[in-house]
């Protein structure tokens, strides 16, 4: 066991998200470059601990990838920590653009996960990558969840094409086009929602 196969194995079991195997791997691997293979696992293992420690010291390094997903994990488990964090992790000096935007990312997904009603704020401040499905539609339901019909509509209209005309996204459409402008404007919506339901069930004999 070289030690560039054992830190490589470990890297794969965190980058699995498994921080027990490597836990069991990263022994394998000489010091001091098992430092950041421990504070990874140790990032995943108790996330709110170490992502605080971090917050606190911005010059303490980090690999960009453990603290993305110490990070994540944080923002799943308890987003209101996540968020109380966020602005000093953001102002640590090896952060580059792309790895704030990866931050800003998890945090709205673990807002909008718990529903939180800073979720629509957070997901307004993030540039969100068109082939990225998961923040499109989940800052499409913290809007819903808010009652903020109007970034619902706008975010439903800025789906690719592909996801926008998914049923349950013309659905949530003419839904929010019929709390800002009325029923009647979204009529013609529901009518074409409805329509091959209709002629289905009178192809059925209904």
């Amino acid at each position: 066991m070289t030690p560039e196969l054992a830190d490589s194995r470990t890297r794969a079991a965190l980058a699995a998200d498994n921080p027990r195997l490597a836990r069991d791997f990263v022994g394998d691997v000489p010091a001091p470059r098992s430092a950041p293979l421990l504070q990874w696992i140790q990032l995943l293992e108790s996330p709110s601990v170490a992502v605080s420690l971090l917050s606190m010291n911005p010059g303490m390094p980090v690999e960009p990838d453990a603290l993305v997903a110490g990070f994540s994990r944080l923002s799943i488990a308890d987003s209101t920590a996540s968020s109380t964090l966020l602005p000093a992790l953001l102002k640590r000096p090896d952060l580059a653009p792309a790895l704030q935007t990866r931050l800003q990312r998890a945090a709205a997904l673990g807002a909008a996960y718990a529903r939180a009603p800073n979720a629509v704020a957070a997901f307004a401040k993030l540039p969100v990558d068109p082939s990225d499905v998961q923040a499109q539609e989940w800052r499409v339901r913290a809007a819903l969840w808010a009652g903020d019909f109007a970034k619902a509509l706008a975010w439903i209209d800025a789906m690719p094409a592909s996801l926008a005309a998914q049923p349950r996204w013309r659905y949530w459409r003419a839904r929010a086009v019929a709390a800002i402008a009325g029923t009647a404007a979204a009529a013609a919506a529901y009518a074409e929602i409805a329509g091959p339901a209709r002629l289905l069930r009178l192809s059925c004999g209904g």
